[in-house]
Parts: C-alpha cells; sequence; structure tokens
C-alpha cells in the first residue's frame, strides 16, 4: 500500500518549513525551499542536468519569469536560479527546445485573451540569455502541446477560440 505523509513542524528549521517524511508533497516542499515558487500552468522542460519552467499564474498575477533547476544526481532539484524573463506574461503555454541549443515558448494565455505569441532564446552555459518574438501561430491558442523536430517546432492541439485541434508546424532558423 501505500506509504503515510508525516506533516509536522521541524523546530531547528529556521524558515518552518512542514517536514514531510515521504512521497511526491516531500518533493514539492524541498523544491519549493530552494527558491522557485509554483505557478499554475507554468511550461517546462527538461535538458541534461536541468529543468527549465516559465510562466504561469499564480492566482492573481501572470508572470514572465524563467527559472532554471539544477537536477542532481539523485534526480531532485538542486536549487533554482532565476533566469532571463519572457518579454510577455503567460500561462497555459507549451515549451521546447529550438532545435539550435535554445529554448521556445509558445501560446498560451496572456494579460487579455488566448495569444499567438512565439519566443526564443538561445543558451549559454546552460541558461536564456534573453527571449526574443518570433513568427506567431496562425491562430492563438493555450492549452497546447509544443514539440522539437527534424528541424522544426510543432504546436499540437490546444483550445482556440473555436476549439480547434490543428498541428502548426513552424521551420526553426539556424542560430
Amino acid at each position: 500500500g501505500e506509504s503515510p505523509v508525516h506533516a509536522g513542524r521541524d523546530d531547528d528549521d529556521a524558515r518552518g518549513l512542514e517536514v514531510l517524511a515521504v512521497g511526491e508533497q516531500a518533493l514539492q516542499a524541498r523544491d519549493a525551499a530552494v527558491g522557485a515558487p509554483p505557478h499554475f500552468g507554468s511550461a517546462a522542460i527538461a535538458g541534461p542536468g536541468m529543468l527549465y519552467v516559465s510562466g504561469g499564474n499564480d492566482g492573481r498575477t501572470f508572470h514572465a519569469v524563467t527559472y532554471v533547476g539544477a537536477i542532481d544526481s539523485q534526480g531532485l532539484i538542486a536549487g533554482w536560479t532565476a533566469a532571463a524573463p519572457l518579454n510577455a506574461p503567460r500561462y497555459l503555454h507549451g515549451m521546447t527546445t529550438d532545435g539550435h541549443g535554445g529554448l521556445s515558448v509558445i501560446g498560451g494565455y496572456g494579460e487579455l485573451s488566448i495569444t499567438t505569441s512565439v519566443e526564443t532564446t538561445p543558451l549559454q552555459r546552460g541558461l536564456p540569455t534573453g527571449w526574443s518574438f518570433a513568427t506567431p501561430l496562425p491562430q492563438a491558442r493555450d492549452f497546447l502541446v509544443a514539440v522539437d523536430g527534424l528541424g522544426a517546432i510543432y504546436s499540437i492541439g490546444g483550445q482556440t477560440v473555436a476549439n480547434g485541434a490543428d498541428v502548426y508546424r513552424s521551420a526553426t532558423s539556424e542560430p
């Protein structure tokens, strides 16, 4: 069966974090303790030894934040670094590699509505160096999936004003 989760206070912990003995809650508490706030609707992608997280909504504000988490030898997030923010706040967007050693974020919900916006950034020593706008999607969408393959970025499905389920292919340019 499942192990019970024990929650209590560790008086020796200056941050007063709950001590969670087992399970996913323990990993979430540890990851939150190292500095990255959890946001609803963030997008993420893993690379060699790194986890990239962008955007999100904390219930009050849409965010343009980008965090990079170093993954330790046990597969846990060893720490978070705030990196170059997106140009436009968004959540419920897609995120993928761009085929040239960088990252792309695609679509999502912006400050006022579903967006066609696409942003890309190169990486330097594993960190985003600065986001720039790229060719937008032909139709606004959020809740989409983004993947990189064979020199193209595919945005799949998602919600549009008409709830379409198209697949769009966008060629990636050489760096």
